[in-house]
């Protein structure tokens, strides 16, 4: 199973029979960007670019009537123990296995 795959199956589960609605227009139709994208932890305001450091793996649900977006975690939409299992399988995806190690909590 992919990771795509697995974000969507842990979202599905997650929601139950409920639908997300979007904050801004009411719509129910999303689409999930594929692909993880990142967003650097900081310990301090300001500093410019960041190359390397922590970072917080997230995925992004698009709304299909207006753009509004979400990003979620995956560490904790998914857990720990699941994305081990996926990097173990493929080893495609070193970003994952980095943050992994740096939090250690899932």
């Amino acid at each position: 199973m992919s990771l795509g795959e697995v974000i969507q199956e842990a979202l599905r589960e997650r929601l139950g029979e409920r639908k997300l609605i979007c904050v801004l227009c009411g719509g129910t139709r999303w689409f999930m960007e594929g692909g993880i994208s990142n967003i650097p932890v900081q310990d301090r305001i300001g500093g410019g670019l960041i190359i390397g450091g922590k970072a917080m793996p997230l995925t992004t649900l698009i709304c299909e009537v207006c753009g509004y977006t979400i990003l979620l975690n995956i560490l904790k939409l998914v857990g720990k123990k699941k994305l081990e299992a996926i990097i173990r399988e493929s080893k495609t995806d070193q970003m994952i296995e980095e943050v992994l190690k740096e939090r250690g909590n899932g």
